[in-house]
């Protein structure tokens, strides 16, 4: 009887663990699956509500690409894309288009220097349509809507928006011969490898290159989150140009004429004359009365004035005019003085 009982229970038991022949393990597996096939198409988890990667910021990963996903742009104009590494809140390096780009609202700006550099070529600035930008050169400003900038000088970009400037990036155009860089301290983001002055190894940091004394400086760096590595190779000068003039006493006074001569063929000579400039060659001698200015700029921007005074003389032309003049005025003398002699004697 036991026996029985047993049995049967056993064999309840067995048509309970056992009811649909594997049915229900079938059907698990079956809705991993789904879940799985839903997520990799986008939808997200149908447990967890909407997808994380429509909420991804710049530095995260898409969870099922393993690339990264950046926001650029707000509002409808955001997208997503994998072709940027972002260098500060501000600023990011766009690898497809190889430019810095930069937020200004609902569109970017694209330049090929990142904010604070020092360089010595060009740049060029995308702007787009919709975005009213004023351009800093040297404290002077004005309109610009992009384009290629090539003049040395100190340059500050800004965006105008609800009727205020706000500066957006900034940076520097030198000469390989300059005296505007003292120092030279690193954009944020990015850090230097190496730095001599004439050959030898200089003083520097991760950070900052001290160019207060005159030498070449070659000076390499490279972006922390790209590893795009850069150099500025430049010559600072601060030694004020020479000319040469001879003519002038130590008063600034000159009794005849003046000779003004360039020492360096690379200079530029400048000479006003009461205020008025002069065409100027190589060399020049001057001759008239006046009071000068001659003005020589070296290659790295120093400049030399030389202020003088021409005093009213006498050159060899008028020395000749004046003894032309006393021979006439002697003749006229002589023969009035005969005239007069012979009316007294009639």
């Amino acid at each position: 009887m036991e026996a029985e009982l047993g049995m049967g229970m056993r064999m309840g038991m067995k048509k309970q663990g056992k009811p649909d022949n594997g049915l229900s393990g079938r059907v698990g597996i079956a809705m991993a699956a789904i879940c799985v096939l839903w997520c990799a198409a986008g939808a997200g988890s149908p447990f967890a509500g909407e997808h994380v990667q429509a909420q991804a910021v710049y530095g995260e990963l898409d969870s099922f690409t393993g690339e990264r996903m950046d926001i650029v742009g707000s509002g409808d104009s955001a997208r997503a894309v994998t072709s940027v590494t972002w260098i500060t809140d501000q600023m990011y390096y766009d690898t497809d288009k190889k430019q810095y780009g930069y937020y200004a609202g609902d569109e970017d700006i694209y330049a090929t220097v990142a904010d604070g550099m020092v360089v010595r070529s060009k740049v060029e600035i995308q702007i787009p349509d919709s975005v009213v930008c004023v351009l800093y050169r040297n404290g002077h400003s004005g309109e610009f809507t992009g384009g290629t900038i090539e003049e040395p000088g100190s340059y500050t970009l800004g965006i105008t928006q609800d009727g205020n400037t706000v500066n957006l990036f900034s940076w520097t155009i030198v000469t390989g011969m300059t005296n505007e860089v003292l120092n030279y301290t690193m954009p944020s983001g990015f850090e230097i490898t190496a730095a001599t002055r004439d050959g030898e190894v200089t003083d520097w940091s991760l950070e900052y290159v001290d160019m207060s004394a005159e030498g070449r400086y070659i000076i390499s760096y490279e972006c922390v989150r790209t590893g795009i590595p850069y150099t500025l190779d430049l010559t600072v000068d601060r030694t004020p140009p020479v000319l040469a003039i001879e003519g002038v006493d130590e008063d600034g006074k000159a009794r005849g004429p003046v000779a003004v001569a360039k020492t360096d063929d690379d200079d530029t000579l400048t000479i006003t004359k009461d205020g008025e400039e002069y065409n100027t060659t190589l060399t020049r001698v001057l001759t008239q009365s006046g009071r000068y200015v001659a003005t020589v700029t070296d290659m790295a921007g120093n400049r030399t004035e030389y202020p003088f005074t021409i005093m009213i003389y006498l050159d060899r032309n008028g020395v000749i005019f004046l003894i032309l003049f006393l021979l006439v005025a002697a003749a006229v003398g002589a023969l009035f003085v005969y005239f007069k002699k012979h009316q007294r004697a009639r």
